[in-house]
């Protein structure tokens, strides 16, 4: 993605500035075209992933909560990070702006990835208007539904992490296959040493319909497919962690059925 000659503006879009109190500058839609909410499978020349979703200011706070603070510092903090569907890379781009206020983990270096090209321009536009340093970044263009998309080739993948990206159910088997080869090509590169163990992070909230009777299915129903696909696809984990809204979290997390599922592999 780095012989690009130039990044396409946004001007046109909102510029979140605030998210979860954190000083941030995203372009993004505030919201979505009708005939873009009918199609948020897709994902494809669409706006889905210009938007900034519930789950990415979920995992945020959870960020800034005990106890699911500790294992998700763990798990991001000095690492490389993955991410499969983006969309407008806040939550990447809050990590790595490094804001020691909001003890937020920093990662080594972070992979941004999404299936629409504009998206990834749109990402590659936030990292530049935060100032991040190119160095910490890389931009891919991945289809987790299209079996001859090549994966890119990052040598060193500490965590793979998706957030709401789930939103029809034919994309959870191949969501978590995709995260296998990740891991699995990860563990091939010389710079492996045999002990390291790699995690897969999970963002979602209850928008499956599983009856194709056009109904959502329960946050229940949800999770024991996202589960079941997980095992269909071979994913073979050592442990899986829960982590849901409650406490003094915000009620729209609840509300939503919001979960993070921590993959130890």
């Amino acid at each position: 993605m780095s012989n690009r000659k130039a990044i396409p503006t946004f001007a046109h879009f909102e510029t979140l500035t605030n998210l979860n109190n954190i000083p941030i500058r995203i372009s993004h839609q505030s919201s979505l075209p009708l005939s873009d909410l009918t199609t948020l499978s897709n994902g494809t020349g669409d706006s889905t992933g210009m938007k900034v979703w519930l789950c990415s200011k979920f995992i945020l706070a959870l960020l800034s909560h005990e106890p699911s603070s500790h294992l998700l510092h763990k798990v991001f903090h000095g690492n490389t990070i993955f991410e499969i569907g983006c969309g407008a890379g806040a939550v990447g781009i809050a990590l790595l702006l490094n804001n020691k206020q909001f003890l937020l983990p920093n990662p080594a270096h972070y992979y941004f990835s999404d299936n629409d090209l504009t998206t990834v321009h749109l990402v590659e536009h936030n990292c530049v208007q935060n100032s991040l340093p190119s160095n910490l970044v890389n931009y891919a263009l991945l289809d987790v539904n299209d079996p001859s998309s090549s994966l890119p080739d990052p040598t060193v993948v500490d965590v793979i992490l998706a957030i709401d990206v789930i939103y029809d159910k034919s994309i959870v088997r191949p969501l978590f296959s995709t995260a296998m080869k990740l891991i699995q090509e990860a563990r091939s590169s010389k710079s492996w040493c045999g002990v390291k163990t790699h995690f897969f992070v999970l963002c979602w909230c209850v928008r499956m319909n599983l009856n194709d009777k056009r109904m959502i299915a329960t946050e229940e129903e949800c999770g024991d497919f996202i589960k079941a696909e997980a095992k269909l696809a071979n994913f073979n984990m050592v442990r899986m962690t829960i982590l849901k809204g409650g406490g003094d979290l915000d009620q729209a997390f609840v509300d939503a059925g919001c979960n993070c599922y921590v993959f130890e592999i």
